[in-house]
């Protein structure tokens, strides 16, 4: 039902936490960059793609992570008509007692319960192509993009 399963645990440190999902009632609550201290856990998977991530932790900001620069520390999905939550933090008793870890909480129980709405659809990265159009050293500070009926991609740069 979550997607993955814990694979180690960081010894209690502060990390940055990176909020990807500004909407979803369990992230609106908190910073964009949050900072908590707590203990963090790798995962046997990365859950991109088969959940909906609300934050990930950056893993270059404490020791101990395994995952590189993709490491899901929060996330959420819907499940067979209901809704299945997780979030990898509140280790240590010391950020229960944490305000915004508090409130994190709350929002994922109220979504959870289904008295709040937040988009938990998995993003499957496999759905999406990315193609260049403008790469260094020639990006020349692009400004707009219109494409013509045929597919070809005309730039306006800042110079003209």
């Amino acid at each position: 039902m979550l997607g993955t399963k814990a694979t180690g645990l960081s010894s209690v440190q502060k990390a940055t936490v990176k909020v990807a999902d500004r909407v979803h009632p369990a992230s609106s609550v908190l910073p964009e960059y949050w900072k908590p201290t707590d203990a963090f856990y790798n995962f046997a998977g990365n859950v991109r793609g088969v959940s909906h991530v609300l934050a990930t932790v950056d893993e270059g900001t404490y020791s101990g992570g395994g995952m590189g620069f993709d490491h899901p520390i929060i996330w959420c999905k819907d499940y067979q008509g209901g809704r299945s939550f997780y979030t990898g933090l509140g280790e240590t008793s010391a950020e229960f007692q944490n305000d915004t870890f508090q409130r994190h909480l709350g929002g994922a129980i109220e979504w959870a319960a289904g008295r709040g709405d937040g988009d938990c659809g998995a993003t499957v990265l496999a759905n999406y192509q990315q193609t260049v159009i403008a790469a260094p050293p020639n990006i020349g500070e692009p400004i707009e993009f219109d494409v013509f009926p045929d597919g070809r991609v005309i730039q306006t740069t800042r110079p003209g």
